[in-house]
């Protein structure tokens, strides 16, 4: 009788808790539901990208001359080949380009989406589920990233709607929002997002909202507006908590697709 028992709840625990390849077909399956260009027959592609305020905000600092227009010049090959210019600045400042550069290249999973499968390669995943609802936790058993551990939070219809990072010097979550375009192939495309990050007194909030346009037969961002909360909470007995707020947006366009992009060197 004792043995059956033991039977019957190891059966009950691992239908809640699987791991490896049960998560990694979890994954899989979540990708497969997920607008990516590449699937379609995308193998190259160029775009221009500007930031609101951008050149305002250059030419207050007084050390690159008077600046016209600074925006940027994305191209992407297949596989994965990616190359960020800054035109509208004067030669030199290298730093100060990369980081600008930087900026959009943080936003290339907007434009081309990373498989979640293949960002979680190098963690230890496992696949919980409770209510109809599952969870994908990352775990990174090795110490050598950065974020310590990931939960990715899955609806009853399998969408994910939230991931909670946590690392050594705070936590951020993100509320996903996904929908279906016409041009999507009845696949999920990312319309925003609201993040929160927190790290010791400092709170960071951003609401996110993404606009889409068709390209070919593709769709692409053509706009992200971005509402940015900084909040510092003060000790108690000290001031008032401090919160600042600033608004901007980023603008894609002259999209190209499949040219070649023989002149370009990566």
């Amino acid at each position: 009788m004792l043995a059956k028992l033991i039977i019957i709840s190891l059966m009950m625990t691992f239908s809640h808790l699987s791991f490896g390849e049960s998560a990694k077909e979890f994954l899989n399956q979540f990708d497969s539901r997920i607008y990516n260009p590449k699937q379609y027959g995308l193998n190259d592609l160029s775009l221009k990208v500007r930031i609101k305020d951008l050149t305002k905000q250059l030419n207050e600092q007084l050390v690159f001359g008077k600046l016209k227009d600074v925006y940027f010049e994305l191209y992407w090959k297949s596989p994965d080949k990616v190359k960020v210019e800054v035109i509208g600045m004067p030669k030199g400042f290298k730093e100060v380009k990369s980081k600008l550069a930087q900026g959009v290249l943080m936003r290339m999973d907007f434009i081309i989406p990373r498989p979640l499968s293949e960002q979680m390669k190098d963690y230890e995943i496992k696949l919980t589920s409770e209510k109809g609802k599952n969870t994908i936790t990352a775990t990174d058993t090795r110490g050598i990233q950065q974020i310590s551990e990931i939960l990715y939070l899955f609806d009853e219809n399998q969408n994910l709607t939230r991931s909670i990072s946590k690392s050594a010097v705070g936590m951020e979550t993100f509320d996903l929002k996904y929908d279906t375009h016409a041009w999507s192939q009845n696949k999920k495309v990312l319309e925003g997002y609201k993040m929160q990050r927190v790290e010791g007194v400092s709170t960071v909030e951003m609401n996110v909202k993404i606009k889409y346009k068709k390209v070919s037969q593709f769709g692409f961002p053509e706009s992200m507006e971005l509402v940015t909360k900084q909040i510092l909470t003060q000790p108690q007995g000290k001031s008032k908590t401090y919160e600042r707020e600033s608004k901007t947006s980023l603008s894609f366009f002259d999209h190209k697709v499949n040219t070649g992009l023989k002149n370009i060197k990566f």
